[in-house]
């Protein structure tokens, strides 16, 4: 498959929250977004090896691919995809390296022990994703920086508690046991405080190009909602969102989050 077709496929495919954040991004961002973050989910997923030896083994691969990324000479269809729409900008080679060793530091655990740790993965994993996605659209301040970052976090905590058709949770390795509706609502609530803080923060640096990352934020809201009145059970029907109500969230969220962005800021 086309490197750009399997990162869109992987990160936004028809129905999924990133697809209806992207509504109304234009293609190159398309690109750009679908890359970032189908390398998220691809070093995200390495968690789910079947045992821990499978796991090293994919990370060391993981880890050479990074390199040959860095170097300009990927192989993977995410790697190929992020190297490809980030031809003219240097890819950031501590933020992917951070990245790898938050996994690995999963992997060796096995399991994370508590709402500390699936949080510390989340900022090394979603946070870092978004940090990486800001830098690479030009955002050079401090503070759109660290709002993304804050952002990206909340968004990978808040995708952990998303409905899951299984038994348990959809990341069942990053969800503390017994990953009962106490320990849901545990990590619901970091996600929410953390989306009520990483939202303003990025909408008052006034970027455009953040607008899928608000719509996205304004989709997890709304997921995070639903799970709570369906008592923080993942298996329910009631917690999740259809794909009718994603679109009207996103279609409603838009102008609000136009006009935060076009916002005048103080000198």
């Amino acid at each position: 498959m086309e490197p750009d077709r399997y990162c869109e496929a992987l990160a936004a495919p028809p129905g999924a929250s990133r697809y209806y954040s992207l509504l109304f991004a234009d293609a190159e961002d398309r690109r750009l977004v679908c890359a970032v973050d189908a390398l998220r989910l691809e070093l995200v997923g390495l968690t789910r090896a079947s045992d821990a030896a499978t796991a090293r083994m994919r990370l060391g691969w993981w880890v050479e691919e990074a390199g040959a990324m860095l170097a300009r000479n990927p192989r993977h269809p995410a790697t190929t995809a992020l190297a490809a729409v980030a031809a003219d900008r240097l890819l950031p080679a501590t933020l992917v390296q951070e990245m790898l060793a938050t996994v690995e530091t999963l992997v060796e655990a096995g399991h994370a022990g508590d709402v500390g740790a699936t949080t510390a993965f989340c900022a090394g994993t979603g946070g870092v994703a978004g940090e990486l996605l800001a830098r690479l659209r030009g955002a050079p301040r401090p503070a759109r920086l660290r709002a993304a970052r804050e952002l990206g976090t909340a968004l990978a905590l808040a995708e952990l508690v998303r409905p899951s058709r299984g038994d348990g949770p959809a990341e069942p390795a990053l969800v503390p046991r017994p990953a009962d509706p106490s320990v849901i609502a545990a990590l619901a609530v970091e996600a929410r405080d953390r989306l009520a803080r990483a939202g303003p923060a990025l909408s008052a640096t006034g970027d455009p190009r953040d607008a899928d990352q608000l719509l996205l934020a304004a989709l997890a809201r709304a997921q995070l909602a639903a799970l709570a009145r369906a008592g923080h059970q993942v298996r329910s029907r009631r917690a999740g969102l259809t794909p009718l109500g994603k679109l009207w969230v996103v279609w409603r969220a838009r102008g609000g989050v136009a006009r935060a962005l076009a916002a005048p800021r103080s000198a």
